[in-house]
């Protein structure tokens, strides 16, 4: 998909984007080779090279050309966009109490918060490399030393797994990351089954090729280089099969869309060719593909989850555009948000959104009835907000559409993670947050803390 010179300002594209391209083009002197976009370990980058991103090492274009395309974007591109949304006027609103959770850590750099069942609440840290499970009064119960970069605990019948992004959590094409396997059975040793990932961001586990073992469908977002594949579970391990061989593989649902028995997979890439994919299984583990929405290469796809929004029986899709980490002085896109794509049966999807709420720096978004009034809400992050934009918001379902409302507690964070539960089981849903700061936020503000739970207290 052509980018638009009106999706990003001038000094992006003269700054960063075009030499970049130029760069990719093979005009290798159009950018440093010690910039940060192509910089990495010794492996990463010789996979960095190898990828079909690198693949012009000399120009295909005369530069006559290549100074043409510069001149037709520069001259086209705005000198500033301006954001959808004023949030300095939205109101607070008092649906929570809500709970600090300090866990003496040196800096908030939580990858994952999650409620693995009632009364029983998961953090993982990433500089630390420590993950907690904490119990209904927020008390910590357990911890362990488990590795750097867990996003993901996840429970299965014998087993519970971690999802490690790996050591380095900027971008890298280097395999550092994997799979752990913690066994219920506490007699039995934590194993490694699966590494040497690239940057895996999303694990989904279910019967691929129809031999009754569960397989699992792994997301190695990647930098440059990446996949989605499936791994088989065999005698002999597990072995890796590839879906498709792209970065920005960064979600996935395994749904039986097509109603013939199997698991075909949903998947959502975020880099490069950003878009949502159905991959739909034969039943043994081969995929035909199609692309069933994409969207430009500057929106920075984040989350997708599939729901029905209409109440017609089809799942739906939601899907965020928020990512706005590409260039250090980074602007606010208009174009960021949370969408809704309804499902016309028959695998086709309509291409025109349903529903477009524009967020900046949007990472995810769950749909309920939070407030119990028997409408749809969204809780969403933000972990690009806009000036006076709060991380965290709740979209109440008004008369006039969707409203946004902060929280009425003065409680600040950088919120990179969230999970949706009725944690304390009293009929409503309760939220967790976890923080990642970057070194950009204000220290000298006391409310700031790694981990807040938002107690829901319609119920009461």
């Amino acid at each position: 998909m052509i980018p638009k010179p009106e999706e990003l300002e001038r000094r992006i594209w003269k700054n960063s984007v075009l030499p970049r391209m130029g760069y990719l083009l093979g005009f290798r002197d159009s950018i440093d080779e010690n910039n940060p976009s192509f910089k990495d370990y010794p492996k990463g980058k010789e996979i960095q090279e190898n990828s079909i991103y690198f693949g012009q090492k000399k120009p295909k274009i005369s530069r006559e050309e290549w100074m043409a395309i510069q001149k037709y974007y520069l001259s086209r591109s705005p000198e500033k966009i301006e954001p959808a949304y004023d949030f300095s006027t939205v109101k607070s609103i008092n649906l929570f109490e809500t709970k600090p959770i300090s866990l003496n850590l040196p800096q908030s750099s939580i990858s994952m918060v999650d409620f693995l069942a009632p009364s029983k609440l998961m953090v993982a840290d990433y500089s630390t490399g420590m993950m907690f499970q904490l119990n209904d009064q927020l008390k910590v119960t357990k911890y362990d030393s488990v590795g750097m970069g867990v996003l993901e605990f996840i429970e299965r019948k014998d087993a519970f797994w971690t999802t490690m992004i790996g050591p380095v959590f900027i971008g890298t094409d280097t395999p550092l990351g994997g799979m752990a396997k913690y066994p219920k059975d506490v007699t039995k040793k934590l194993s490694y089954p699966i590494g040497r990932l690239q940057r895996p961001v999303n694990a989904n586990f279910g019967d691929i090729n129809g031999d009754t073992k569960e397989d699992i469908v792994i997301c190695e977002f990647g930098k440059w280089s990446g996949s989605l594949g499936w791994w088989e579970n065999t005698s002999d391990g597990y072995k890796k099969h590839e879906i498709i061989g792209l970065p920005g593989a960064i979600c996935t649902e395994l749904v039986d869309i097509d109603k013939d028995g199997d698991l075909d997979v949903m998947a959502l890439l975020a880099q490069a060719r950003e878009a949502i994919y159905l991959f739909v299984n034969d039943g043994q583990g081969r995929f035909s593909q199609r692309m069933l929405i994409q969207f430009p290469s500057t929106y920075g796809s984040s989350y997708m989850k599939l729901f029905d929004y209409n109440d017609d029986g089809l799942d739906d899709i939601l899907v965020t555009a928020g990512d706005n980490g590409d260039f250090v002085d980074y602007f606010t896109k208009p174009y960021h948000g949370l969408r809704i794509y309804l499902n016309q049966g028959n695998y086709q999807f309509n291409k025109k959104e349903e529903l477009f709420i524009p967020i900046p720096g949007i990472y995810k978004a769950i749909p309920s009835d939070i407030d119990l009034d028997g409408d749809l809400d969204f809780s969403v992050i933000s972990f690009f907000p806009d000036q006076n934009q709060p991380s965290f918001l709740v979209y109440l379902n008004q008369e006039n559409g969707y409203e946004p409302f902060k929280l009425d507690q003065n409680i600040k964070g950088r919120w990179i993670t969230m999970s949706q539960s009725d944690f304390d089981q009293d009929g409503d849903e309760d939220i967790v947050l976890g923080a990642f700061d970057w070194g950009k936020e204000d220290k000298s503000n006391d409310k700031r803390y790694p981990v807040v739970y938002l107690e829901n207290k319609t119920s009461h």
